[in-house]
């Protein structure tokens, strides 16, 4: 399984690190930059190991148990990696 796809299909992972070039001058567009600005400071406040399973649940769609399999680490430590960085957030 490739990473950089959602596992629904809908097509390639964003990247956390590229500012959003959708351009655009309505108030929603610089609404949703600003809310994105805000989560990708949040995300970075977090470890690399926790910031990756955040972007691999709730950003790709992927279960725990297919990060489990992408990380090479159990479900279980998956779950606790999510909790602690939810908990971070």
């Amino acid at each position: 399984m490739v990473l950089s796809q959602r596992r629904r299909g809908a097509g390639p992972v964003r990247s956390l690190l590229e500012d959003d070039q959708s351009g655009g001058s309505t108030a929603g567009a610089a609404a949703t930059q600003e809310d994105w600005g805000a989560v990708k400071a949040s995300l970075d406040g977090l470890s690399a190991e926790h910031r990756q399973v955040i972007v691999l649940r709730y950003f790709a769609g992927l279960a725990t148990y297919e990060i489990a399999q992408s990380l090479n680490v159990t479900e279980d430590t998956v779950k606790s990696r999510l909790h602690y960085a939810l908990g971070n957030l």
